[in-house]
């Protein structure tokens, strides 16, 4: 008789429990294999896409390394990790991924090391889309370059802009290379002014159109001008390269000093006949140029002439005096300014990009806080701090200078020739008359260079100056300097974004910002005219505006309908002149007043605009300032 099995129900829903984790086991297993197969899938199409890209994607790291400067020892470990990780078919060296030349043409040439790039290269490079016949004007840069801080290794470049062109950076010409200056004029300039001979004689073709190319002129510093030029230094006797003043030296002060104003002018003729032998020391090959020795070489470049020359040593007469000057500040006026200095640092609009730093970090001013005391901050702050006659002399120098630094002026001219001549005169009686040296006595000759090429940003060295400290930045450890720095400007030729053109891309302007509804209509409180003046009611220094009708109003919000763009804004009230000497300021677009704008909002049209203002604190009074790149005619 057989026996019935009987089975509990505590057996039985084991057994279940049993049989469905198996089930979730094998449909675990069959999920993992199938995620498995997917990641496989998916890592194999990210190769093949890899692959597929190889050359834009050896282009997209290139161009990082460019832009940010990257080591070649870094980049060769990166190239090596990638293609390690089987990321794509990399280079393996950062040669063959920068497309670096494998031999520079470096001769030893006036002492030192030479290579030279040449300008119609870059000019092929710069115009390689060209698609109709041009002509351009070149403006030239020659000075020397430390390298390094513990070296005496100085390179000196030759470098390159084209006039009306600000969104192109100079050119890199040639670099020399050395212990000191090269010690042969005409090996240094011979190959670049055979060159230069020729472009201007014939111009270049690119792509079936021609290029005419023109000399405009050569913008140096004293030191350099007088290297190229061949003649004797700025501080000599007879150092003057624009007229033929005689210096005289101060046994007191131990410096040079130039007293005479209105002397006669040099000439090219007399330059090249040496008719004044006393002003040469040898002859330069630039003389081989159809160009005039004389007025092609300005002498008013604002960044050595009126910021680090002028205003920084009437700084430092004022904080620390001089002989012939007892009236130096107190202890007491300087926190005093400091803390001005704090204060309008606050509210500095976004175009100044430096704010000015304390009196006790003088020694480390660059050229644009010395730029932005001498033509904003200075006659706010110094109203109550410098003695009357000095602050009216200093009024002298704000006015003269303003007038030379934007064509809006220019009908002021004459005065400003005027009152650069006045200021000389009473230079020596507030200073003494031994400090009347090469800076203050080439103020004589300012309006002329502003007659001939324009306003003061014409003929500035601050694009070079930013286009040498590129130089350094490139330098990676002190081996071969000229070499390295050969080899990276040729690599970073080959792309024109990176290395040319400094404008901003497919970009339109105006642009609008921080947008709302308001009463059912969309307003925006920030406005951009363009990539220099922007406007916004998020930041009051970033708010006042002054329209043709010379008003000042603080924006509130801009409103667009149509093709018609409305601004509106609030009223400053009671504006006055903050000077009425030597002119009166409104002439000038300056004004003072209480600073507070009414209530009642008034709209205008955006092409109403004239410029925009910085406002300071000047005692109980607010002072407007007009920024100069913003102002418009």
């Amino acid at each position: 008789m057989t026996r019935k099995r009987t089975i509990s129900k505590k057996n039985l829903r084991f057994r279940r429990y049993r049989k469905v984790n198996k089930l979730i086991s094998q449909r675990r297993n069959e999920v993992l294999n199938e995620i498995q197969l997917e990641d496989d899938t998916q890592r194999v199409s990210q190769l093949n896409m890899f692959n597929m890209n190889e050359p834009k994607l050896n282009e997209s790291i290139g161009s990082w390394v460019k832009s940010h400067g990257i080591t070649t020892r870094a980049v060769n470990d990166l190239l090596r990790l990638m293609n390690k990780a089987g990321v794509a078919q990399l280079p393996k060296d950062y040669r063959t991924l920068m497309k670096t030349p494998k031999t520079m043409e470096i001769v030893e040439k006036a002492g030192g090391k030479y290579w030279y790039n040449g300008i119609e290269r870059n000019l092929q490079l710069i115009f390689s889309k060209l698609n109709e016949n041009i002509s351009i004007k070149l403006n030239f840069n020659m000075d020397g370059l430390p390298v390094f801080k513990s070296s005496q290794c100085v390179f000196w470049p030759i470098l390159s802009s084209i006039h009306k062109m600000p969104h192109i950076r100079p050119m890199i010409i040639s670099i020399w290379c050395g212990m000191k200056k090269p010690n042969n004029l005409t090996e240094y300039l011979e190959p670049f002014v055979i060159e230069l001979k020729r472009l201007m004689q014939n111009g270049i073709w690119v792509n079936g159109y021609h290029i005419a190319i023109a000399f405009r002129c050569c913008i140096c510093d004293s030191p350099a001008r007088a290297f190229i030029k061949g003649t004797v230094n700025f501080n000599h006797t007879n150092g003057c390269q624009k007229c033929k003043v005689t210096g005289s030296k101060s046994a007191e002060a131990k410096r040079m000093y130039y007293a005479e104003i209105g002397c006669s002018p040099r000439t090219d003729i007399e330059f090249r006949n040496r008719e004044h032998s006393s002003h040469h020391k040898e002859r330069s090959v630039l003389e081989e140029l159809e160009i005039d020795m004389i007025k092609a070489f300005p002498t008013s470049d604002p960044l050595h002439l009126f910021e680090l020359g002028i205003m920084k040593r009437l700084l430092k007469v004022w904080l620390f005096g001089d002989v012939g000057y007892g009236r130096k500040w107190l202890k007491i006026d300087i926190v005093q300014i400091n803390t001005l200095l704090r204060d309008m640092n606050k509210d500095k609009p976004r175009e100044i990009h430096r704010s000015i730093r304390c009196l006790d970090d003088f020694k480390f001013w660059k050229g644009t806080e010395f730029r932005s005391f001498l033509l904003y901050y200075g006659i706010a702050v110094l109203k109550n701090y410098l003695p009357e006659d000095v602050y009216r002399h200093f009024l002298i120098l704000v006015c003269a200078t303003t007038i030379c630094y934007t064509d809006v002026y220019r009908v002021f001219l004459p005065l400003s020739k005027i009152w650069f001549s006045r200021y000389i005169e009473n230079y020596a009686d507030i200073y003494g008359i031994h400090s009347i040296g090469s800076n203050v006595h080439l103020l004589n000759h300012v309006c002329d260079d502003v007659e001939m090429f324009g306003n003061l940003n014409d003929i500035s060295t601050y694009a070079f100056e930013n286009r040498l400290n590129f130089l350094k930045l490139r330098l990676k450890q002190p081996n071969l300097p000229l070499e390295q720095i050969s080899r990276r400007i040729v690599e970073l030729s080959l792309d024109y974004d990176d290395f040319y053109s400094c404008s901003i891309k497919n970009v339109a302007f105006p642009q609008y910002k921080h947008s709302e509804i308001r009463d059912g209509t969309q307003i925006f409180k920030e406005i951009i005219i363009n990539g220099d003046c922007t406007f916004s009611s998020k930041r009051i220094a970033d708010s006042w505006i002054l329209t043709y009708s010379l008003e000042i109003f603080q924006f509130k919000y801009v409103m667009s309908t149509g093709n018609a763009v409305h601004v509106y804004g609030t009223p400053v009230p009671r504006l006055e002149n903050f000077f009425t000497y030597p002119l009166s300021s409104s002439l000038l677009n300056i004004f003072k007043s209480d600073g507070k704008s009414e209530t009642n909002l008034m709209s205008f049209n955006l092409n109403e605009i004239k410029a925009k203002m910085l406002r300071l604190k000047s005692c109980d009074d607010f002072v407007f300032i007009p920024l100069l790149h913003t102002l418009k005619k």
